[in-house]
């Protein structure tokens, strides 16, 4: 195999591992995103919930008296 093939070969490998490293980065990036965005939404409906009970215990105490 002549010399100037594998230097393209080698040009083309090390662009692919660049593009595999770039494209892992991006994935962490967003798997970071998808944990925040999940504990956010977590955090919500508890929230959510919390209200509920909330507005549940004053319309009990409202009706009682």
């Amino acid at each position: 195999m002549p010399e100037d093939e594998m230097i393209k070969i080698r040009s083309k490998l090390d662009k692919t591992a660049d593009l595999a490293i770039d494209n892992g980065k991006a994935i962490s990036k967003l798997m970071e995103n998808n944990v925040y965005l999940i504990k956010e939404m977590i955090l919500m409906k508890v929230e959510m919930i919390i209200m509920e009970i909330v507005a549940f215990v004053l319309l009990i105490v409202w009706l009682l008296n």
